[in-house]
This record gives structure tokens, sequence and C-alpha cells, in this order.
């Protein structure tokens, strides 16, 4: 199960028989989820959306992970604990 969890969620080395070791260099899990948000968003960047409307939108966001992070602070719920 280690094998599979190396592939998909970071990077480590991977003991193969006959004394064989495969790194395991981008982790594939996190990617995929760059792809689609970046997917997702995509059409946010086409012709016919106007770029005040788009700030908006992405300063919208950025605006929401900044509170969404530090209730997350607040609450003990991310990083080290005090």
């Amino acid at each position: 199960m280690f094998p599979l969890w190396a592939m998909l969620h970071q990077r480590d080395a991977i003991e193969l028989p006959f004394g064989l070791v495969a790194k395991t260099t981008y982790p594939v899990l996190p990617w995929i989820g760059v792809i689609v948000l970046g997917y997702a968003a995509g059409s946010w960047f086409l012709p016919g959306v106007a770029t005040h409307t788009r700030e908006r939108r992405f300063a919208a966001i950025g605006c929401a992970m900044l509170v969404a992070f530090a209730l997350l602070r607040l609450g003990n719920g991310y990083g080290d604990k005090p």
C-alpha cells in the first residue's frame, strides 16, 4: 500500500525487487487538483468576460481564502500547535 501512497501523494523512494530503488519525483494527486482548478478557471479568461469582472472574482476568492486560513489558525486546525 505504501508504494501507491508514495506515487500519489509524496516524494519518496520505493524499494523494488532485486535491490532496485525507484524515486517518485512529482506526486500525482496534488497536480490533478492544480489541473482541475486551471480548467475550471479557464472560462473566466474567455474574450467575453470583462477584465473588471475577472479581477473582482479573483479578489473575492483571495479574500475568502485569507479568511478561511485565519479561521483555521484561530481554531488550531492547521499548522503547529502552540
